[in-house]
């Protein structure tokens, strides 16, 4: 049910491809009267979803120096119960990380940090950005981690939890080479429309104060970024 004033979201990994996309949307969206994010520097938005200045003021940061350490943080950082929803779309690759461990200390470390500390602060809805294929068995490094990430939230037994698992992501002006060339004969989602399908996710599960898991595939996540806006009753 919607809280008296709007929702409040934390979000991680605002700075990135996906994240930068689920502030703008959320804090534009009338239906969240507060965003925090918690990350190492401010957003840098692009020119389309640049929220208006009045929209920013709902926009709060929590510095941090290590993503892995966030849930070691004392109670005095994040008040109990102060948010609805958490976002979580930390996220990169072994090649932007510099290492195959740098890599997992951001995708499951950093993810499974800000997830219990979500939970910590008695968040009840928790929403990840995974994978297609994501799986802990797999032979492939990459999508061998973001199982292990996903099976990690699983285990800490949100009230709900949300697992977006895109395909090839389409970042516009900001795609790397080899995305370039894989969007040709892969199919793929652009990361707005990820984003949008997450914070519109967010709704359906607030209003209806939703339990359990749901894994949303490429299909159901255009779904839900092509359907209109949940209304949410006052």
């Amino acid at each position: 049910m919607a809280r008296s004033g709007g929702w409040t979201a934390l979000v991680v990994g605002g700075t990135g491809a996906i994240g930068k996309h689920v502030v703008a949307e959320a804090v534009r969206n009338e239906k969240f009267a507060a965003v925090t994010v918690i990350g190492r520097r401010e957003i840098e938005f692009p020119a389309e979803v640049r929220p208006t200045e009045s929209q920013l003021k709902k926009l709060n940061y929590k510095a941090v120096g290590d993503l892995a350490e966030m849930d070691e943080w004392e109670a005095s950082e994040l008040t109990p119960a102060q948010y609805d929803v958490a976002f979580c779309c930390l996220g990169t690759t072994r090649k932007d990380a510099g290492s195959a461990e740098a890599f997992r200390h951001i995708d499951l470390d950093g993810v499974v940090s800000f997830a219990r500390l979500a939970k910590k602060a008695q968040v009840e809805h928790l929403q990840l950005v995974s994978s297609m294929g994501a799986n802990r068995l797999s032979f492939f490094p990459y999508l061998k981690t973001k199982g292990e990430a996903e099976d990690a939230v699983r285990a800490l037994g949100f009230k709900q939890y949300s697992i977006f698992r895109p395909p090839l992501l389409d970042r516009g002006l900001e795609s790397r080479t080899v995305e370039k060339v894989l969007k040709a004969v892969l199919p793929s989602l652009k990361v707005h429309d990820v984003a949008l399908a997450m914070v519109r996710q967010a709704e359906l599960v607030l209003q209806a104060d939703s339990k359990g898991e749901e894994i949303l595939a490429p299909k159901d996540i255009k779904k839900l970024y092509q359907r209109d806006a949940v209304p949410v009753p006052e």
